[in-house]
């Protein structure tokens, strides 16, 4: 008869490692980034999610993070490509490709969007290509001040995401919340970071 005892210390063999694994693979964002609030529903295989924070940092550097197309790879994980493919005075065509993955389970997705900029709070992102088969949103900024007076913003960003993947929804879902959040997070730990070199703290 097995053991009871030497089975749940063979399963803390990997257990554990894993844990530490996933837990390391999320703690830059948790030791840098601002708390982010999310609510999202599900419309069959179609995601809706409004993701807010409150951010520390001039609207100039939230805004031209957001809007910086080109780089948006070097901090946004999942996304392994970004390039502008057309610079217009009110906005953007950007390609994007990446993958969006939950342990085992991965989407690839490759995309061409539309991105209207609409200063000094709004920017409108639509799908026109790729492997989605609904994306459209957009971020939102709204100044206001903390109760010592210090100038904060309110980023958020509300949209519908549906993939184009033969996937079951409740595969395909939970996957793209994950993506969509690390996503996010990956933005405001970039604008955190630019905030503090703005204010010479490195």
């Amino acid at each position: 008869m097995t053991d009871p005892a030497a089975v749940f210390v063979s399963c803390g063999r990997w257990i554990g490692p894993l844990f530490w694994c996933l837990c390391a693979c999320a703690w830059p964002v948790w030791l840098l980034a601002a708390p982010v609030d999310i609510t999202t529903e599900d419309h069959g295989k179609e995601l809706e999610l409004h993701m807010r924070v409150v951010l520390d940092a001039p609207h100039a550097v939230v805004w031209s993070t957001i809007t910086d197309y080109e780089n948006v790879a070097d901090w946004v994980p999942g996304l392994s490509h970004s390039k502008v493919l057309e610079r217009r005075p009110d906005g953007a065509t950007v390609a994007q490709s990446g993958k969006a993955q939950v342990l085992f389970f991965g989407i690839s997705v490759d995309v061409v969007v539309d991105v209207s900029e609409h200063p000094p709070d709004r920017v409108q992102v639509r799908l026109l290509s790729g492997d989605l088969r609904r994306l459209e949103g957009e971020y939102r900024l709204t100044p206001m001040n903390a109760s010592d007076g210090t100038r904060l913003h309110l980023l958020e960003w509300q949209g519908r995401v549906e993939p184009a993947s033969r996937l079951p929804g409740f595969l395909t879902r939970p996957i793209m919340r994950e993506n969509l959040r690390r996503q996010f997070e990956g933005l405001v730990t970039e604008i955190e970071r630019r905030a503090r070199l703005a204010r010479g703290q490195g």
